[in-house]
């Protein structure tokens, strides 16, 4: 009697253990996604940056091609993480510094971004699109 409940206790650790492991994975792979995006935002390439966007039919999600033909970033930094107790969605406020190449005035905008993890693909996607410049 003692060595099955011995069993169980075991059985149960383990995939408590399993389903923590899993959660440091998925944040792991939040880090290098978030850095990618961020390698790309930083250096305004837009195409490689909507690579992370959620597939979506709302196509405003994602300035104008050829509005962001004309931006340039000079900053992009992230302020503040939020992450859900399910670890499924993560916000990110951030700030991105950018002037427009025809204008040359600098401006810097405050976005919200929403990450969203897709499990049937096991990667994170950005369901709040490219920033909103104007």
């Amino acid at each position: 009697m003692g060595s099955k409940k011995i069993t169980i206790c075991l059985t149960v650790l383990l995939l408590l253990a399993c389903a923590k492991i899993n959660d440091f994975t998925k944040m792991d792979a939040f880090d290098a996604t978030s850095r990618a995006y961020s390698h790309a935002i930083r250096w305004s390439e837009f195409d490689e940056a909507a690579i992370f966007i959620k597939p979506s039919d709302d196509k405003s999600l994602s300035p104008a091609p050829e509005v962001l033909k004309m931006i340039r970033v000079t900053d992009y930094t992230i302020r503040k993480t939020a992450v859900a107790e399910d670890q499924t969605k993560v916000f990110q406020f951030v700030e991105v510094t950018y002037y427009r190449n025809d204008r040359m005035v600098v401006k810097t905008i405050r976005e919200k971004e929403l990450w969203e993890w897709n499990a049937e693909a096991q990667k994170w996607e950005l369901s709040s699109g490219l920033p909103n410049f104007e």
